[in-house]
């Protein structure tokens, strides 16, 4: 969870609470820096490491992927409850899905 994952982490701990918010990242150094930095502002959401390209555990009502994709994975969608809804960006196009 770079920076920008981790300001958006932020963002969406305060406008909808710790306990509305997952954070993912396939690097364990960076979830573990990621989760301790949120901490010392008082955050505290739920932050995994997960190869987000294979199964994600759980389901979601909103998926928000600060990470280009090309194709989208399918466990993306098959996490999302009824509709959910869906955000990432295509790699080497300027196309925002939703």
């Amino acid at each position: 969870m770079s920076g920008p994952a981790r300001g958006t982490a932020a963002l969406l701990c305060h406008l909808l609470g710790d306990a509305r918010v997952n954070s993912v990242d396939v690097d364990d150094y960076l979830t573990t820096t990621a989760a301790r930095r949120l901490g010392e502002l008082g955050l505290h959401p739920h932050v995994a490491t997960v190869d987000a390209t294979g199964p994600i555990p759980g389901s979601f009502d909103r998926i928000v992927a600060v990470v280009s994709v090309r194709p989208i994975p399918g466990s993306w969608p098959a996490a999302l409850n009824p509709g959910g809804r869906l955000v990432t960006t295509i790699t080497n196009t300027s196309l925002i899905v939703r």
